[in-house]
């Protein structure tokens, strides 16, 4: 299913618009209104090839979350956003609700940014705060942590309210009980169930932006 892609990270987000603050080892969060933000500014946030080598996790749930309100391409080396005019399989979740779909239609396109740009900064920092965990119990700094820590991992990180969600993927990503967090993470987009052509990677080579599943139909 779609959502196997994001694992719960799109549950989690609340129906206010939150800032995260974290302390020994947990996040929290606070409630805070969305602050204006321009197309080009929100396109410099979402499209980030640093956030793409660091952050892919949450690089790809923004791509994915912003496709159910924008097509989105390429002209010119530029990204364009045109709003869509029908929103399909919106999923049940606090983060659509937060966004007002069901008066999508009456907002501006400046609100829905400003309202997405303040959840993904949500996504962002706990997405920050998920990896140093992995860090912090990756004992012998192997990328690896073992089976056991993990229940612990995401309960205290926000991202992941539903610890059984992320079953499949404990099973796929464990060797010997202990989990590949790395590979993992650098795998995720690879293990969405729908449709792959809306994600956009950045090539270093051309040093253009392109399709990641150019192929995908």
């Amino acid at each position: 299913m779609v959502l196997y892609f994001c694992f719960g990270i799109l549950v989690f987000l609340v129906c206010f618009i939150p800032i995260p603050t974290f302390s020994a080892g947990s996040s929290n969060t606070e409630i805070n209104k969305p602050e204006k933000i321009t197309h080009e500014e929100f396109i410099k946030f979402v499209f980030d090839p640093e956030l793409e080598k660091h952050q892919p996790m949450i690089f790809y749930t923004m791509q994915y979350v912003l496709n159910t309100f924008f097509e989105v391409s390429v002209e010119n080396d530029k990204f364009i956003l045109n709003r869509k005019k029908k929103i399909k399989n919106v999923p049940k979740s606090k983060l659509y609700n937060s966004l007002q779909v069901k008066n999508i239609k009456k907002e501006t396109d400046e609100t829905v940014l400003s309202i997405l740009n303040q959840n993904f900064k949500i996504l962002h920092l706990n997405g920050i705060h998920l990896k140093v965990l992995f860090e912090k119990y990756d004992i012998a700094k192997s990328g690896t942590v073992v089976e056991i820590r993990l229940k612990e991992i995401f309960e205290k990180n926000d991202l992941f309210p539903n610890v059984h969600v992320m079953e499949p993927i404990v099973k796929k990503y464990t060797k010997m009980n202990d989990f590949n967090y790395q590979k993992w993470f650098a795998e995720f987009c690879d293990n969405f169930d729908g449709d792959k052509s809306i994600f956009w990677t950045y090539n270093e080579n051309t040093k253009k932006w392109e399709k990641k599943y150019p192929n995908f139909s």
